[in-house]
């Protein structure tokens, strides 16, 4: 039990936290989901793959506020390592999301720089999509660097957003 205490204390952290707004109007947006996602691989390799660690997201209220533990989860194989900086993606139906890489065109330059933003309170500024073909690369969880060994039921929210913007395009939904 001490153990468990122990670990658990060397996980207590803060949260990651901001506001998303509208890139032309400033106006706070409601109901982004902000996903953050950690990911892992071998302690030997060159040029590895990543694994799927942990996810955690946080749907935006009506300020456009969203706050989302950082703490990362304990990574119980000891020949994996989590990578340093977690992956962050904001999304809402018919604006462009931001994702791994495109954060510079969100103003940040890096996912290293967007995370120790959230740290103390990050601005993200999601721009409108101003047609159907500029959204439907967004519509597949694979461009927004959600891996496939990402688990669906961990992301409840992202799913059902990817969704509403998937039949919006009329594109066939996820499945559960």
């Amino acid at each position: 039990m001490t153990v468990l205490a122990l670990l658990w204390s060397c996980e207590a952290s803060g949260f990651y936290r901001g506001v998303v707004v509208d890139a032309e109007t400033n106006e706070r947006l409601a109901g982004v989901v902000v996903v953050v996602l950690w990911q892992k691989k071998p302690i030997i390799c060159m040029d590895c793959p990543l694994y799927f660690h942990n996810v955690k997201e946080d749907v935006t209220d009506v300020n456009g506020g969203f706050y989302i533990d950082e703490s990362r989860g304990i990574n119980f194989n000891p020949l994996t390592r989590v990578v340093d900086a977690p992956s962050v993606i904001a999304f809402k139906p018919g604006y462009v999301p931001l994702v791994p890489w495109n954060t510079s065109l969100h103003g940040y330059p890096s996912d290293e720089g967007l995370a120790e933003s959230m740290r103390h309170g990050a601005l993200i500024r999601l721009t409108k999509a101003h047609s159907r073909e500029e959204e439907k690369p967004f519509s597949d969880l694979g461009h927004l660097d959600i891996n496939m060994d990402t688990p669906h039921a961990l992301i409840p929210q992202l799913m059902k957003a990817m969704n509403t913007e998937r039949k919006r395009l009329g594109l066939s939904p996820y499945q559960d």
